[in-house]
């Protein structure tokens, strides 16, 4: 897996996702292996484990909407749609 993850990395890194850091705070790359389709290899994911950075972060509360609110906003609306895109946790 290391070759897969170093390609992912560069091209993180290419794209502007990532750079580089001297931070004292690191956190692991876990890879996770997707559902292979069709006859291919699995897939790398990589994901990251922020429980060591994430006892050091103050979070912002903030209220979620009620659920009643957010049905009536959606109600009044023409188009409702959802995205499945790909690589899209580098996106948001």
């Amino acid at each position: 897996m290391k070759v897969e993850v170093a390609r992912q990395i560069i091209e993180l890194l290419d794209l502007g996702f990532i750079k580089p850091s001297k931070s004292p705070m690191v956190s692991p790359v876990v890879c996770v292996l997707k559902k292979s389709e069709r006859g291919r290899p699995p897939a790398v994911r990589l994901t990251v484990d922020y429980r060591y950075l994430n006892k050091y972060t103050v979070f912002e509360m903030i209220p979620m909407s009620a659920v009643d609110e957010m049905i009536h906003r959606i109600g009044r609306e023409s188009y409702v749609t959802t995205a499945d895109v790909r690589s899209s946790y580098w996106q948001i």
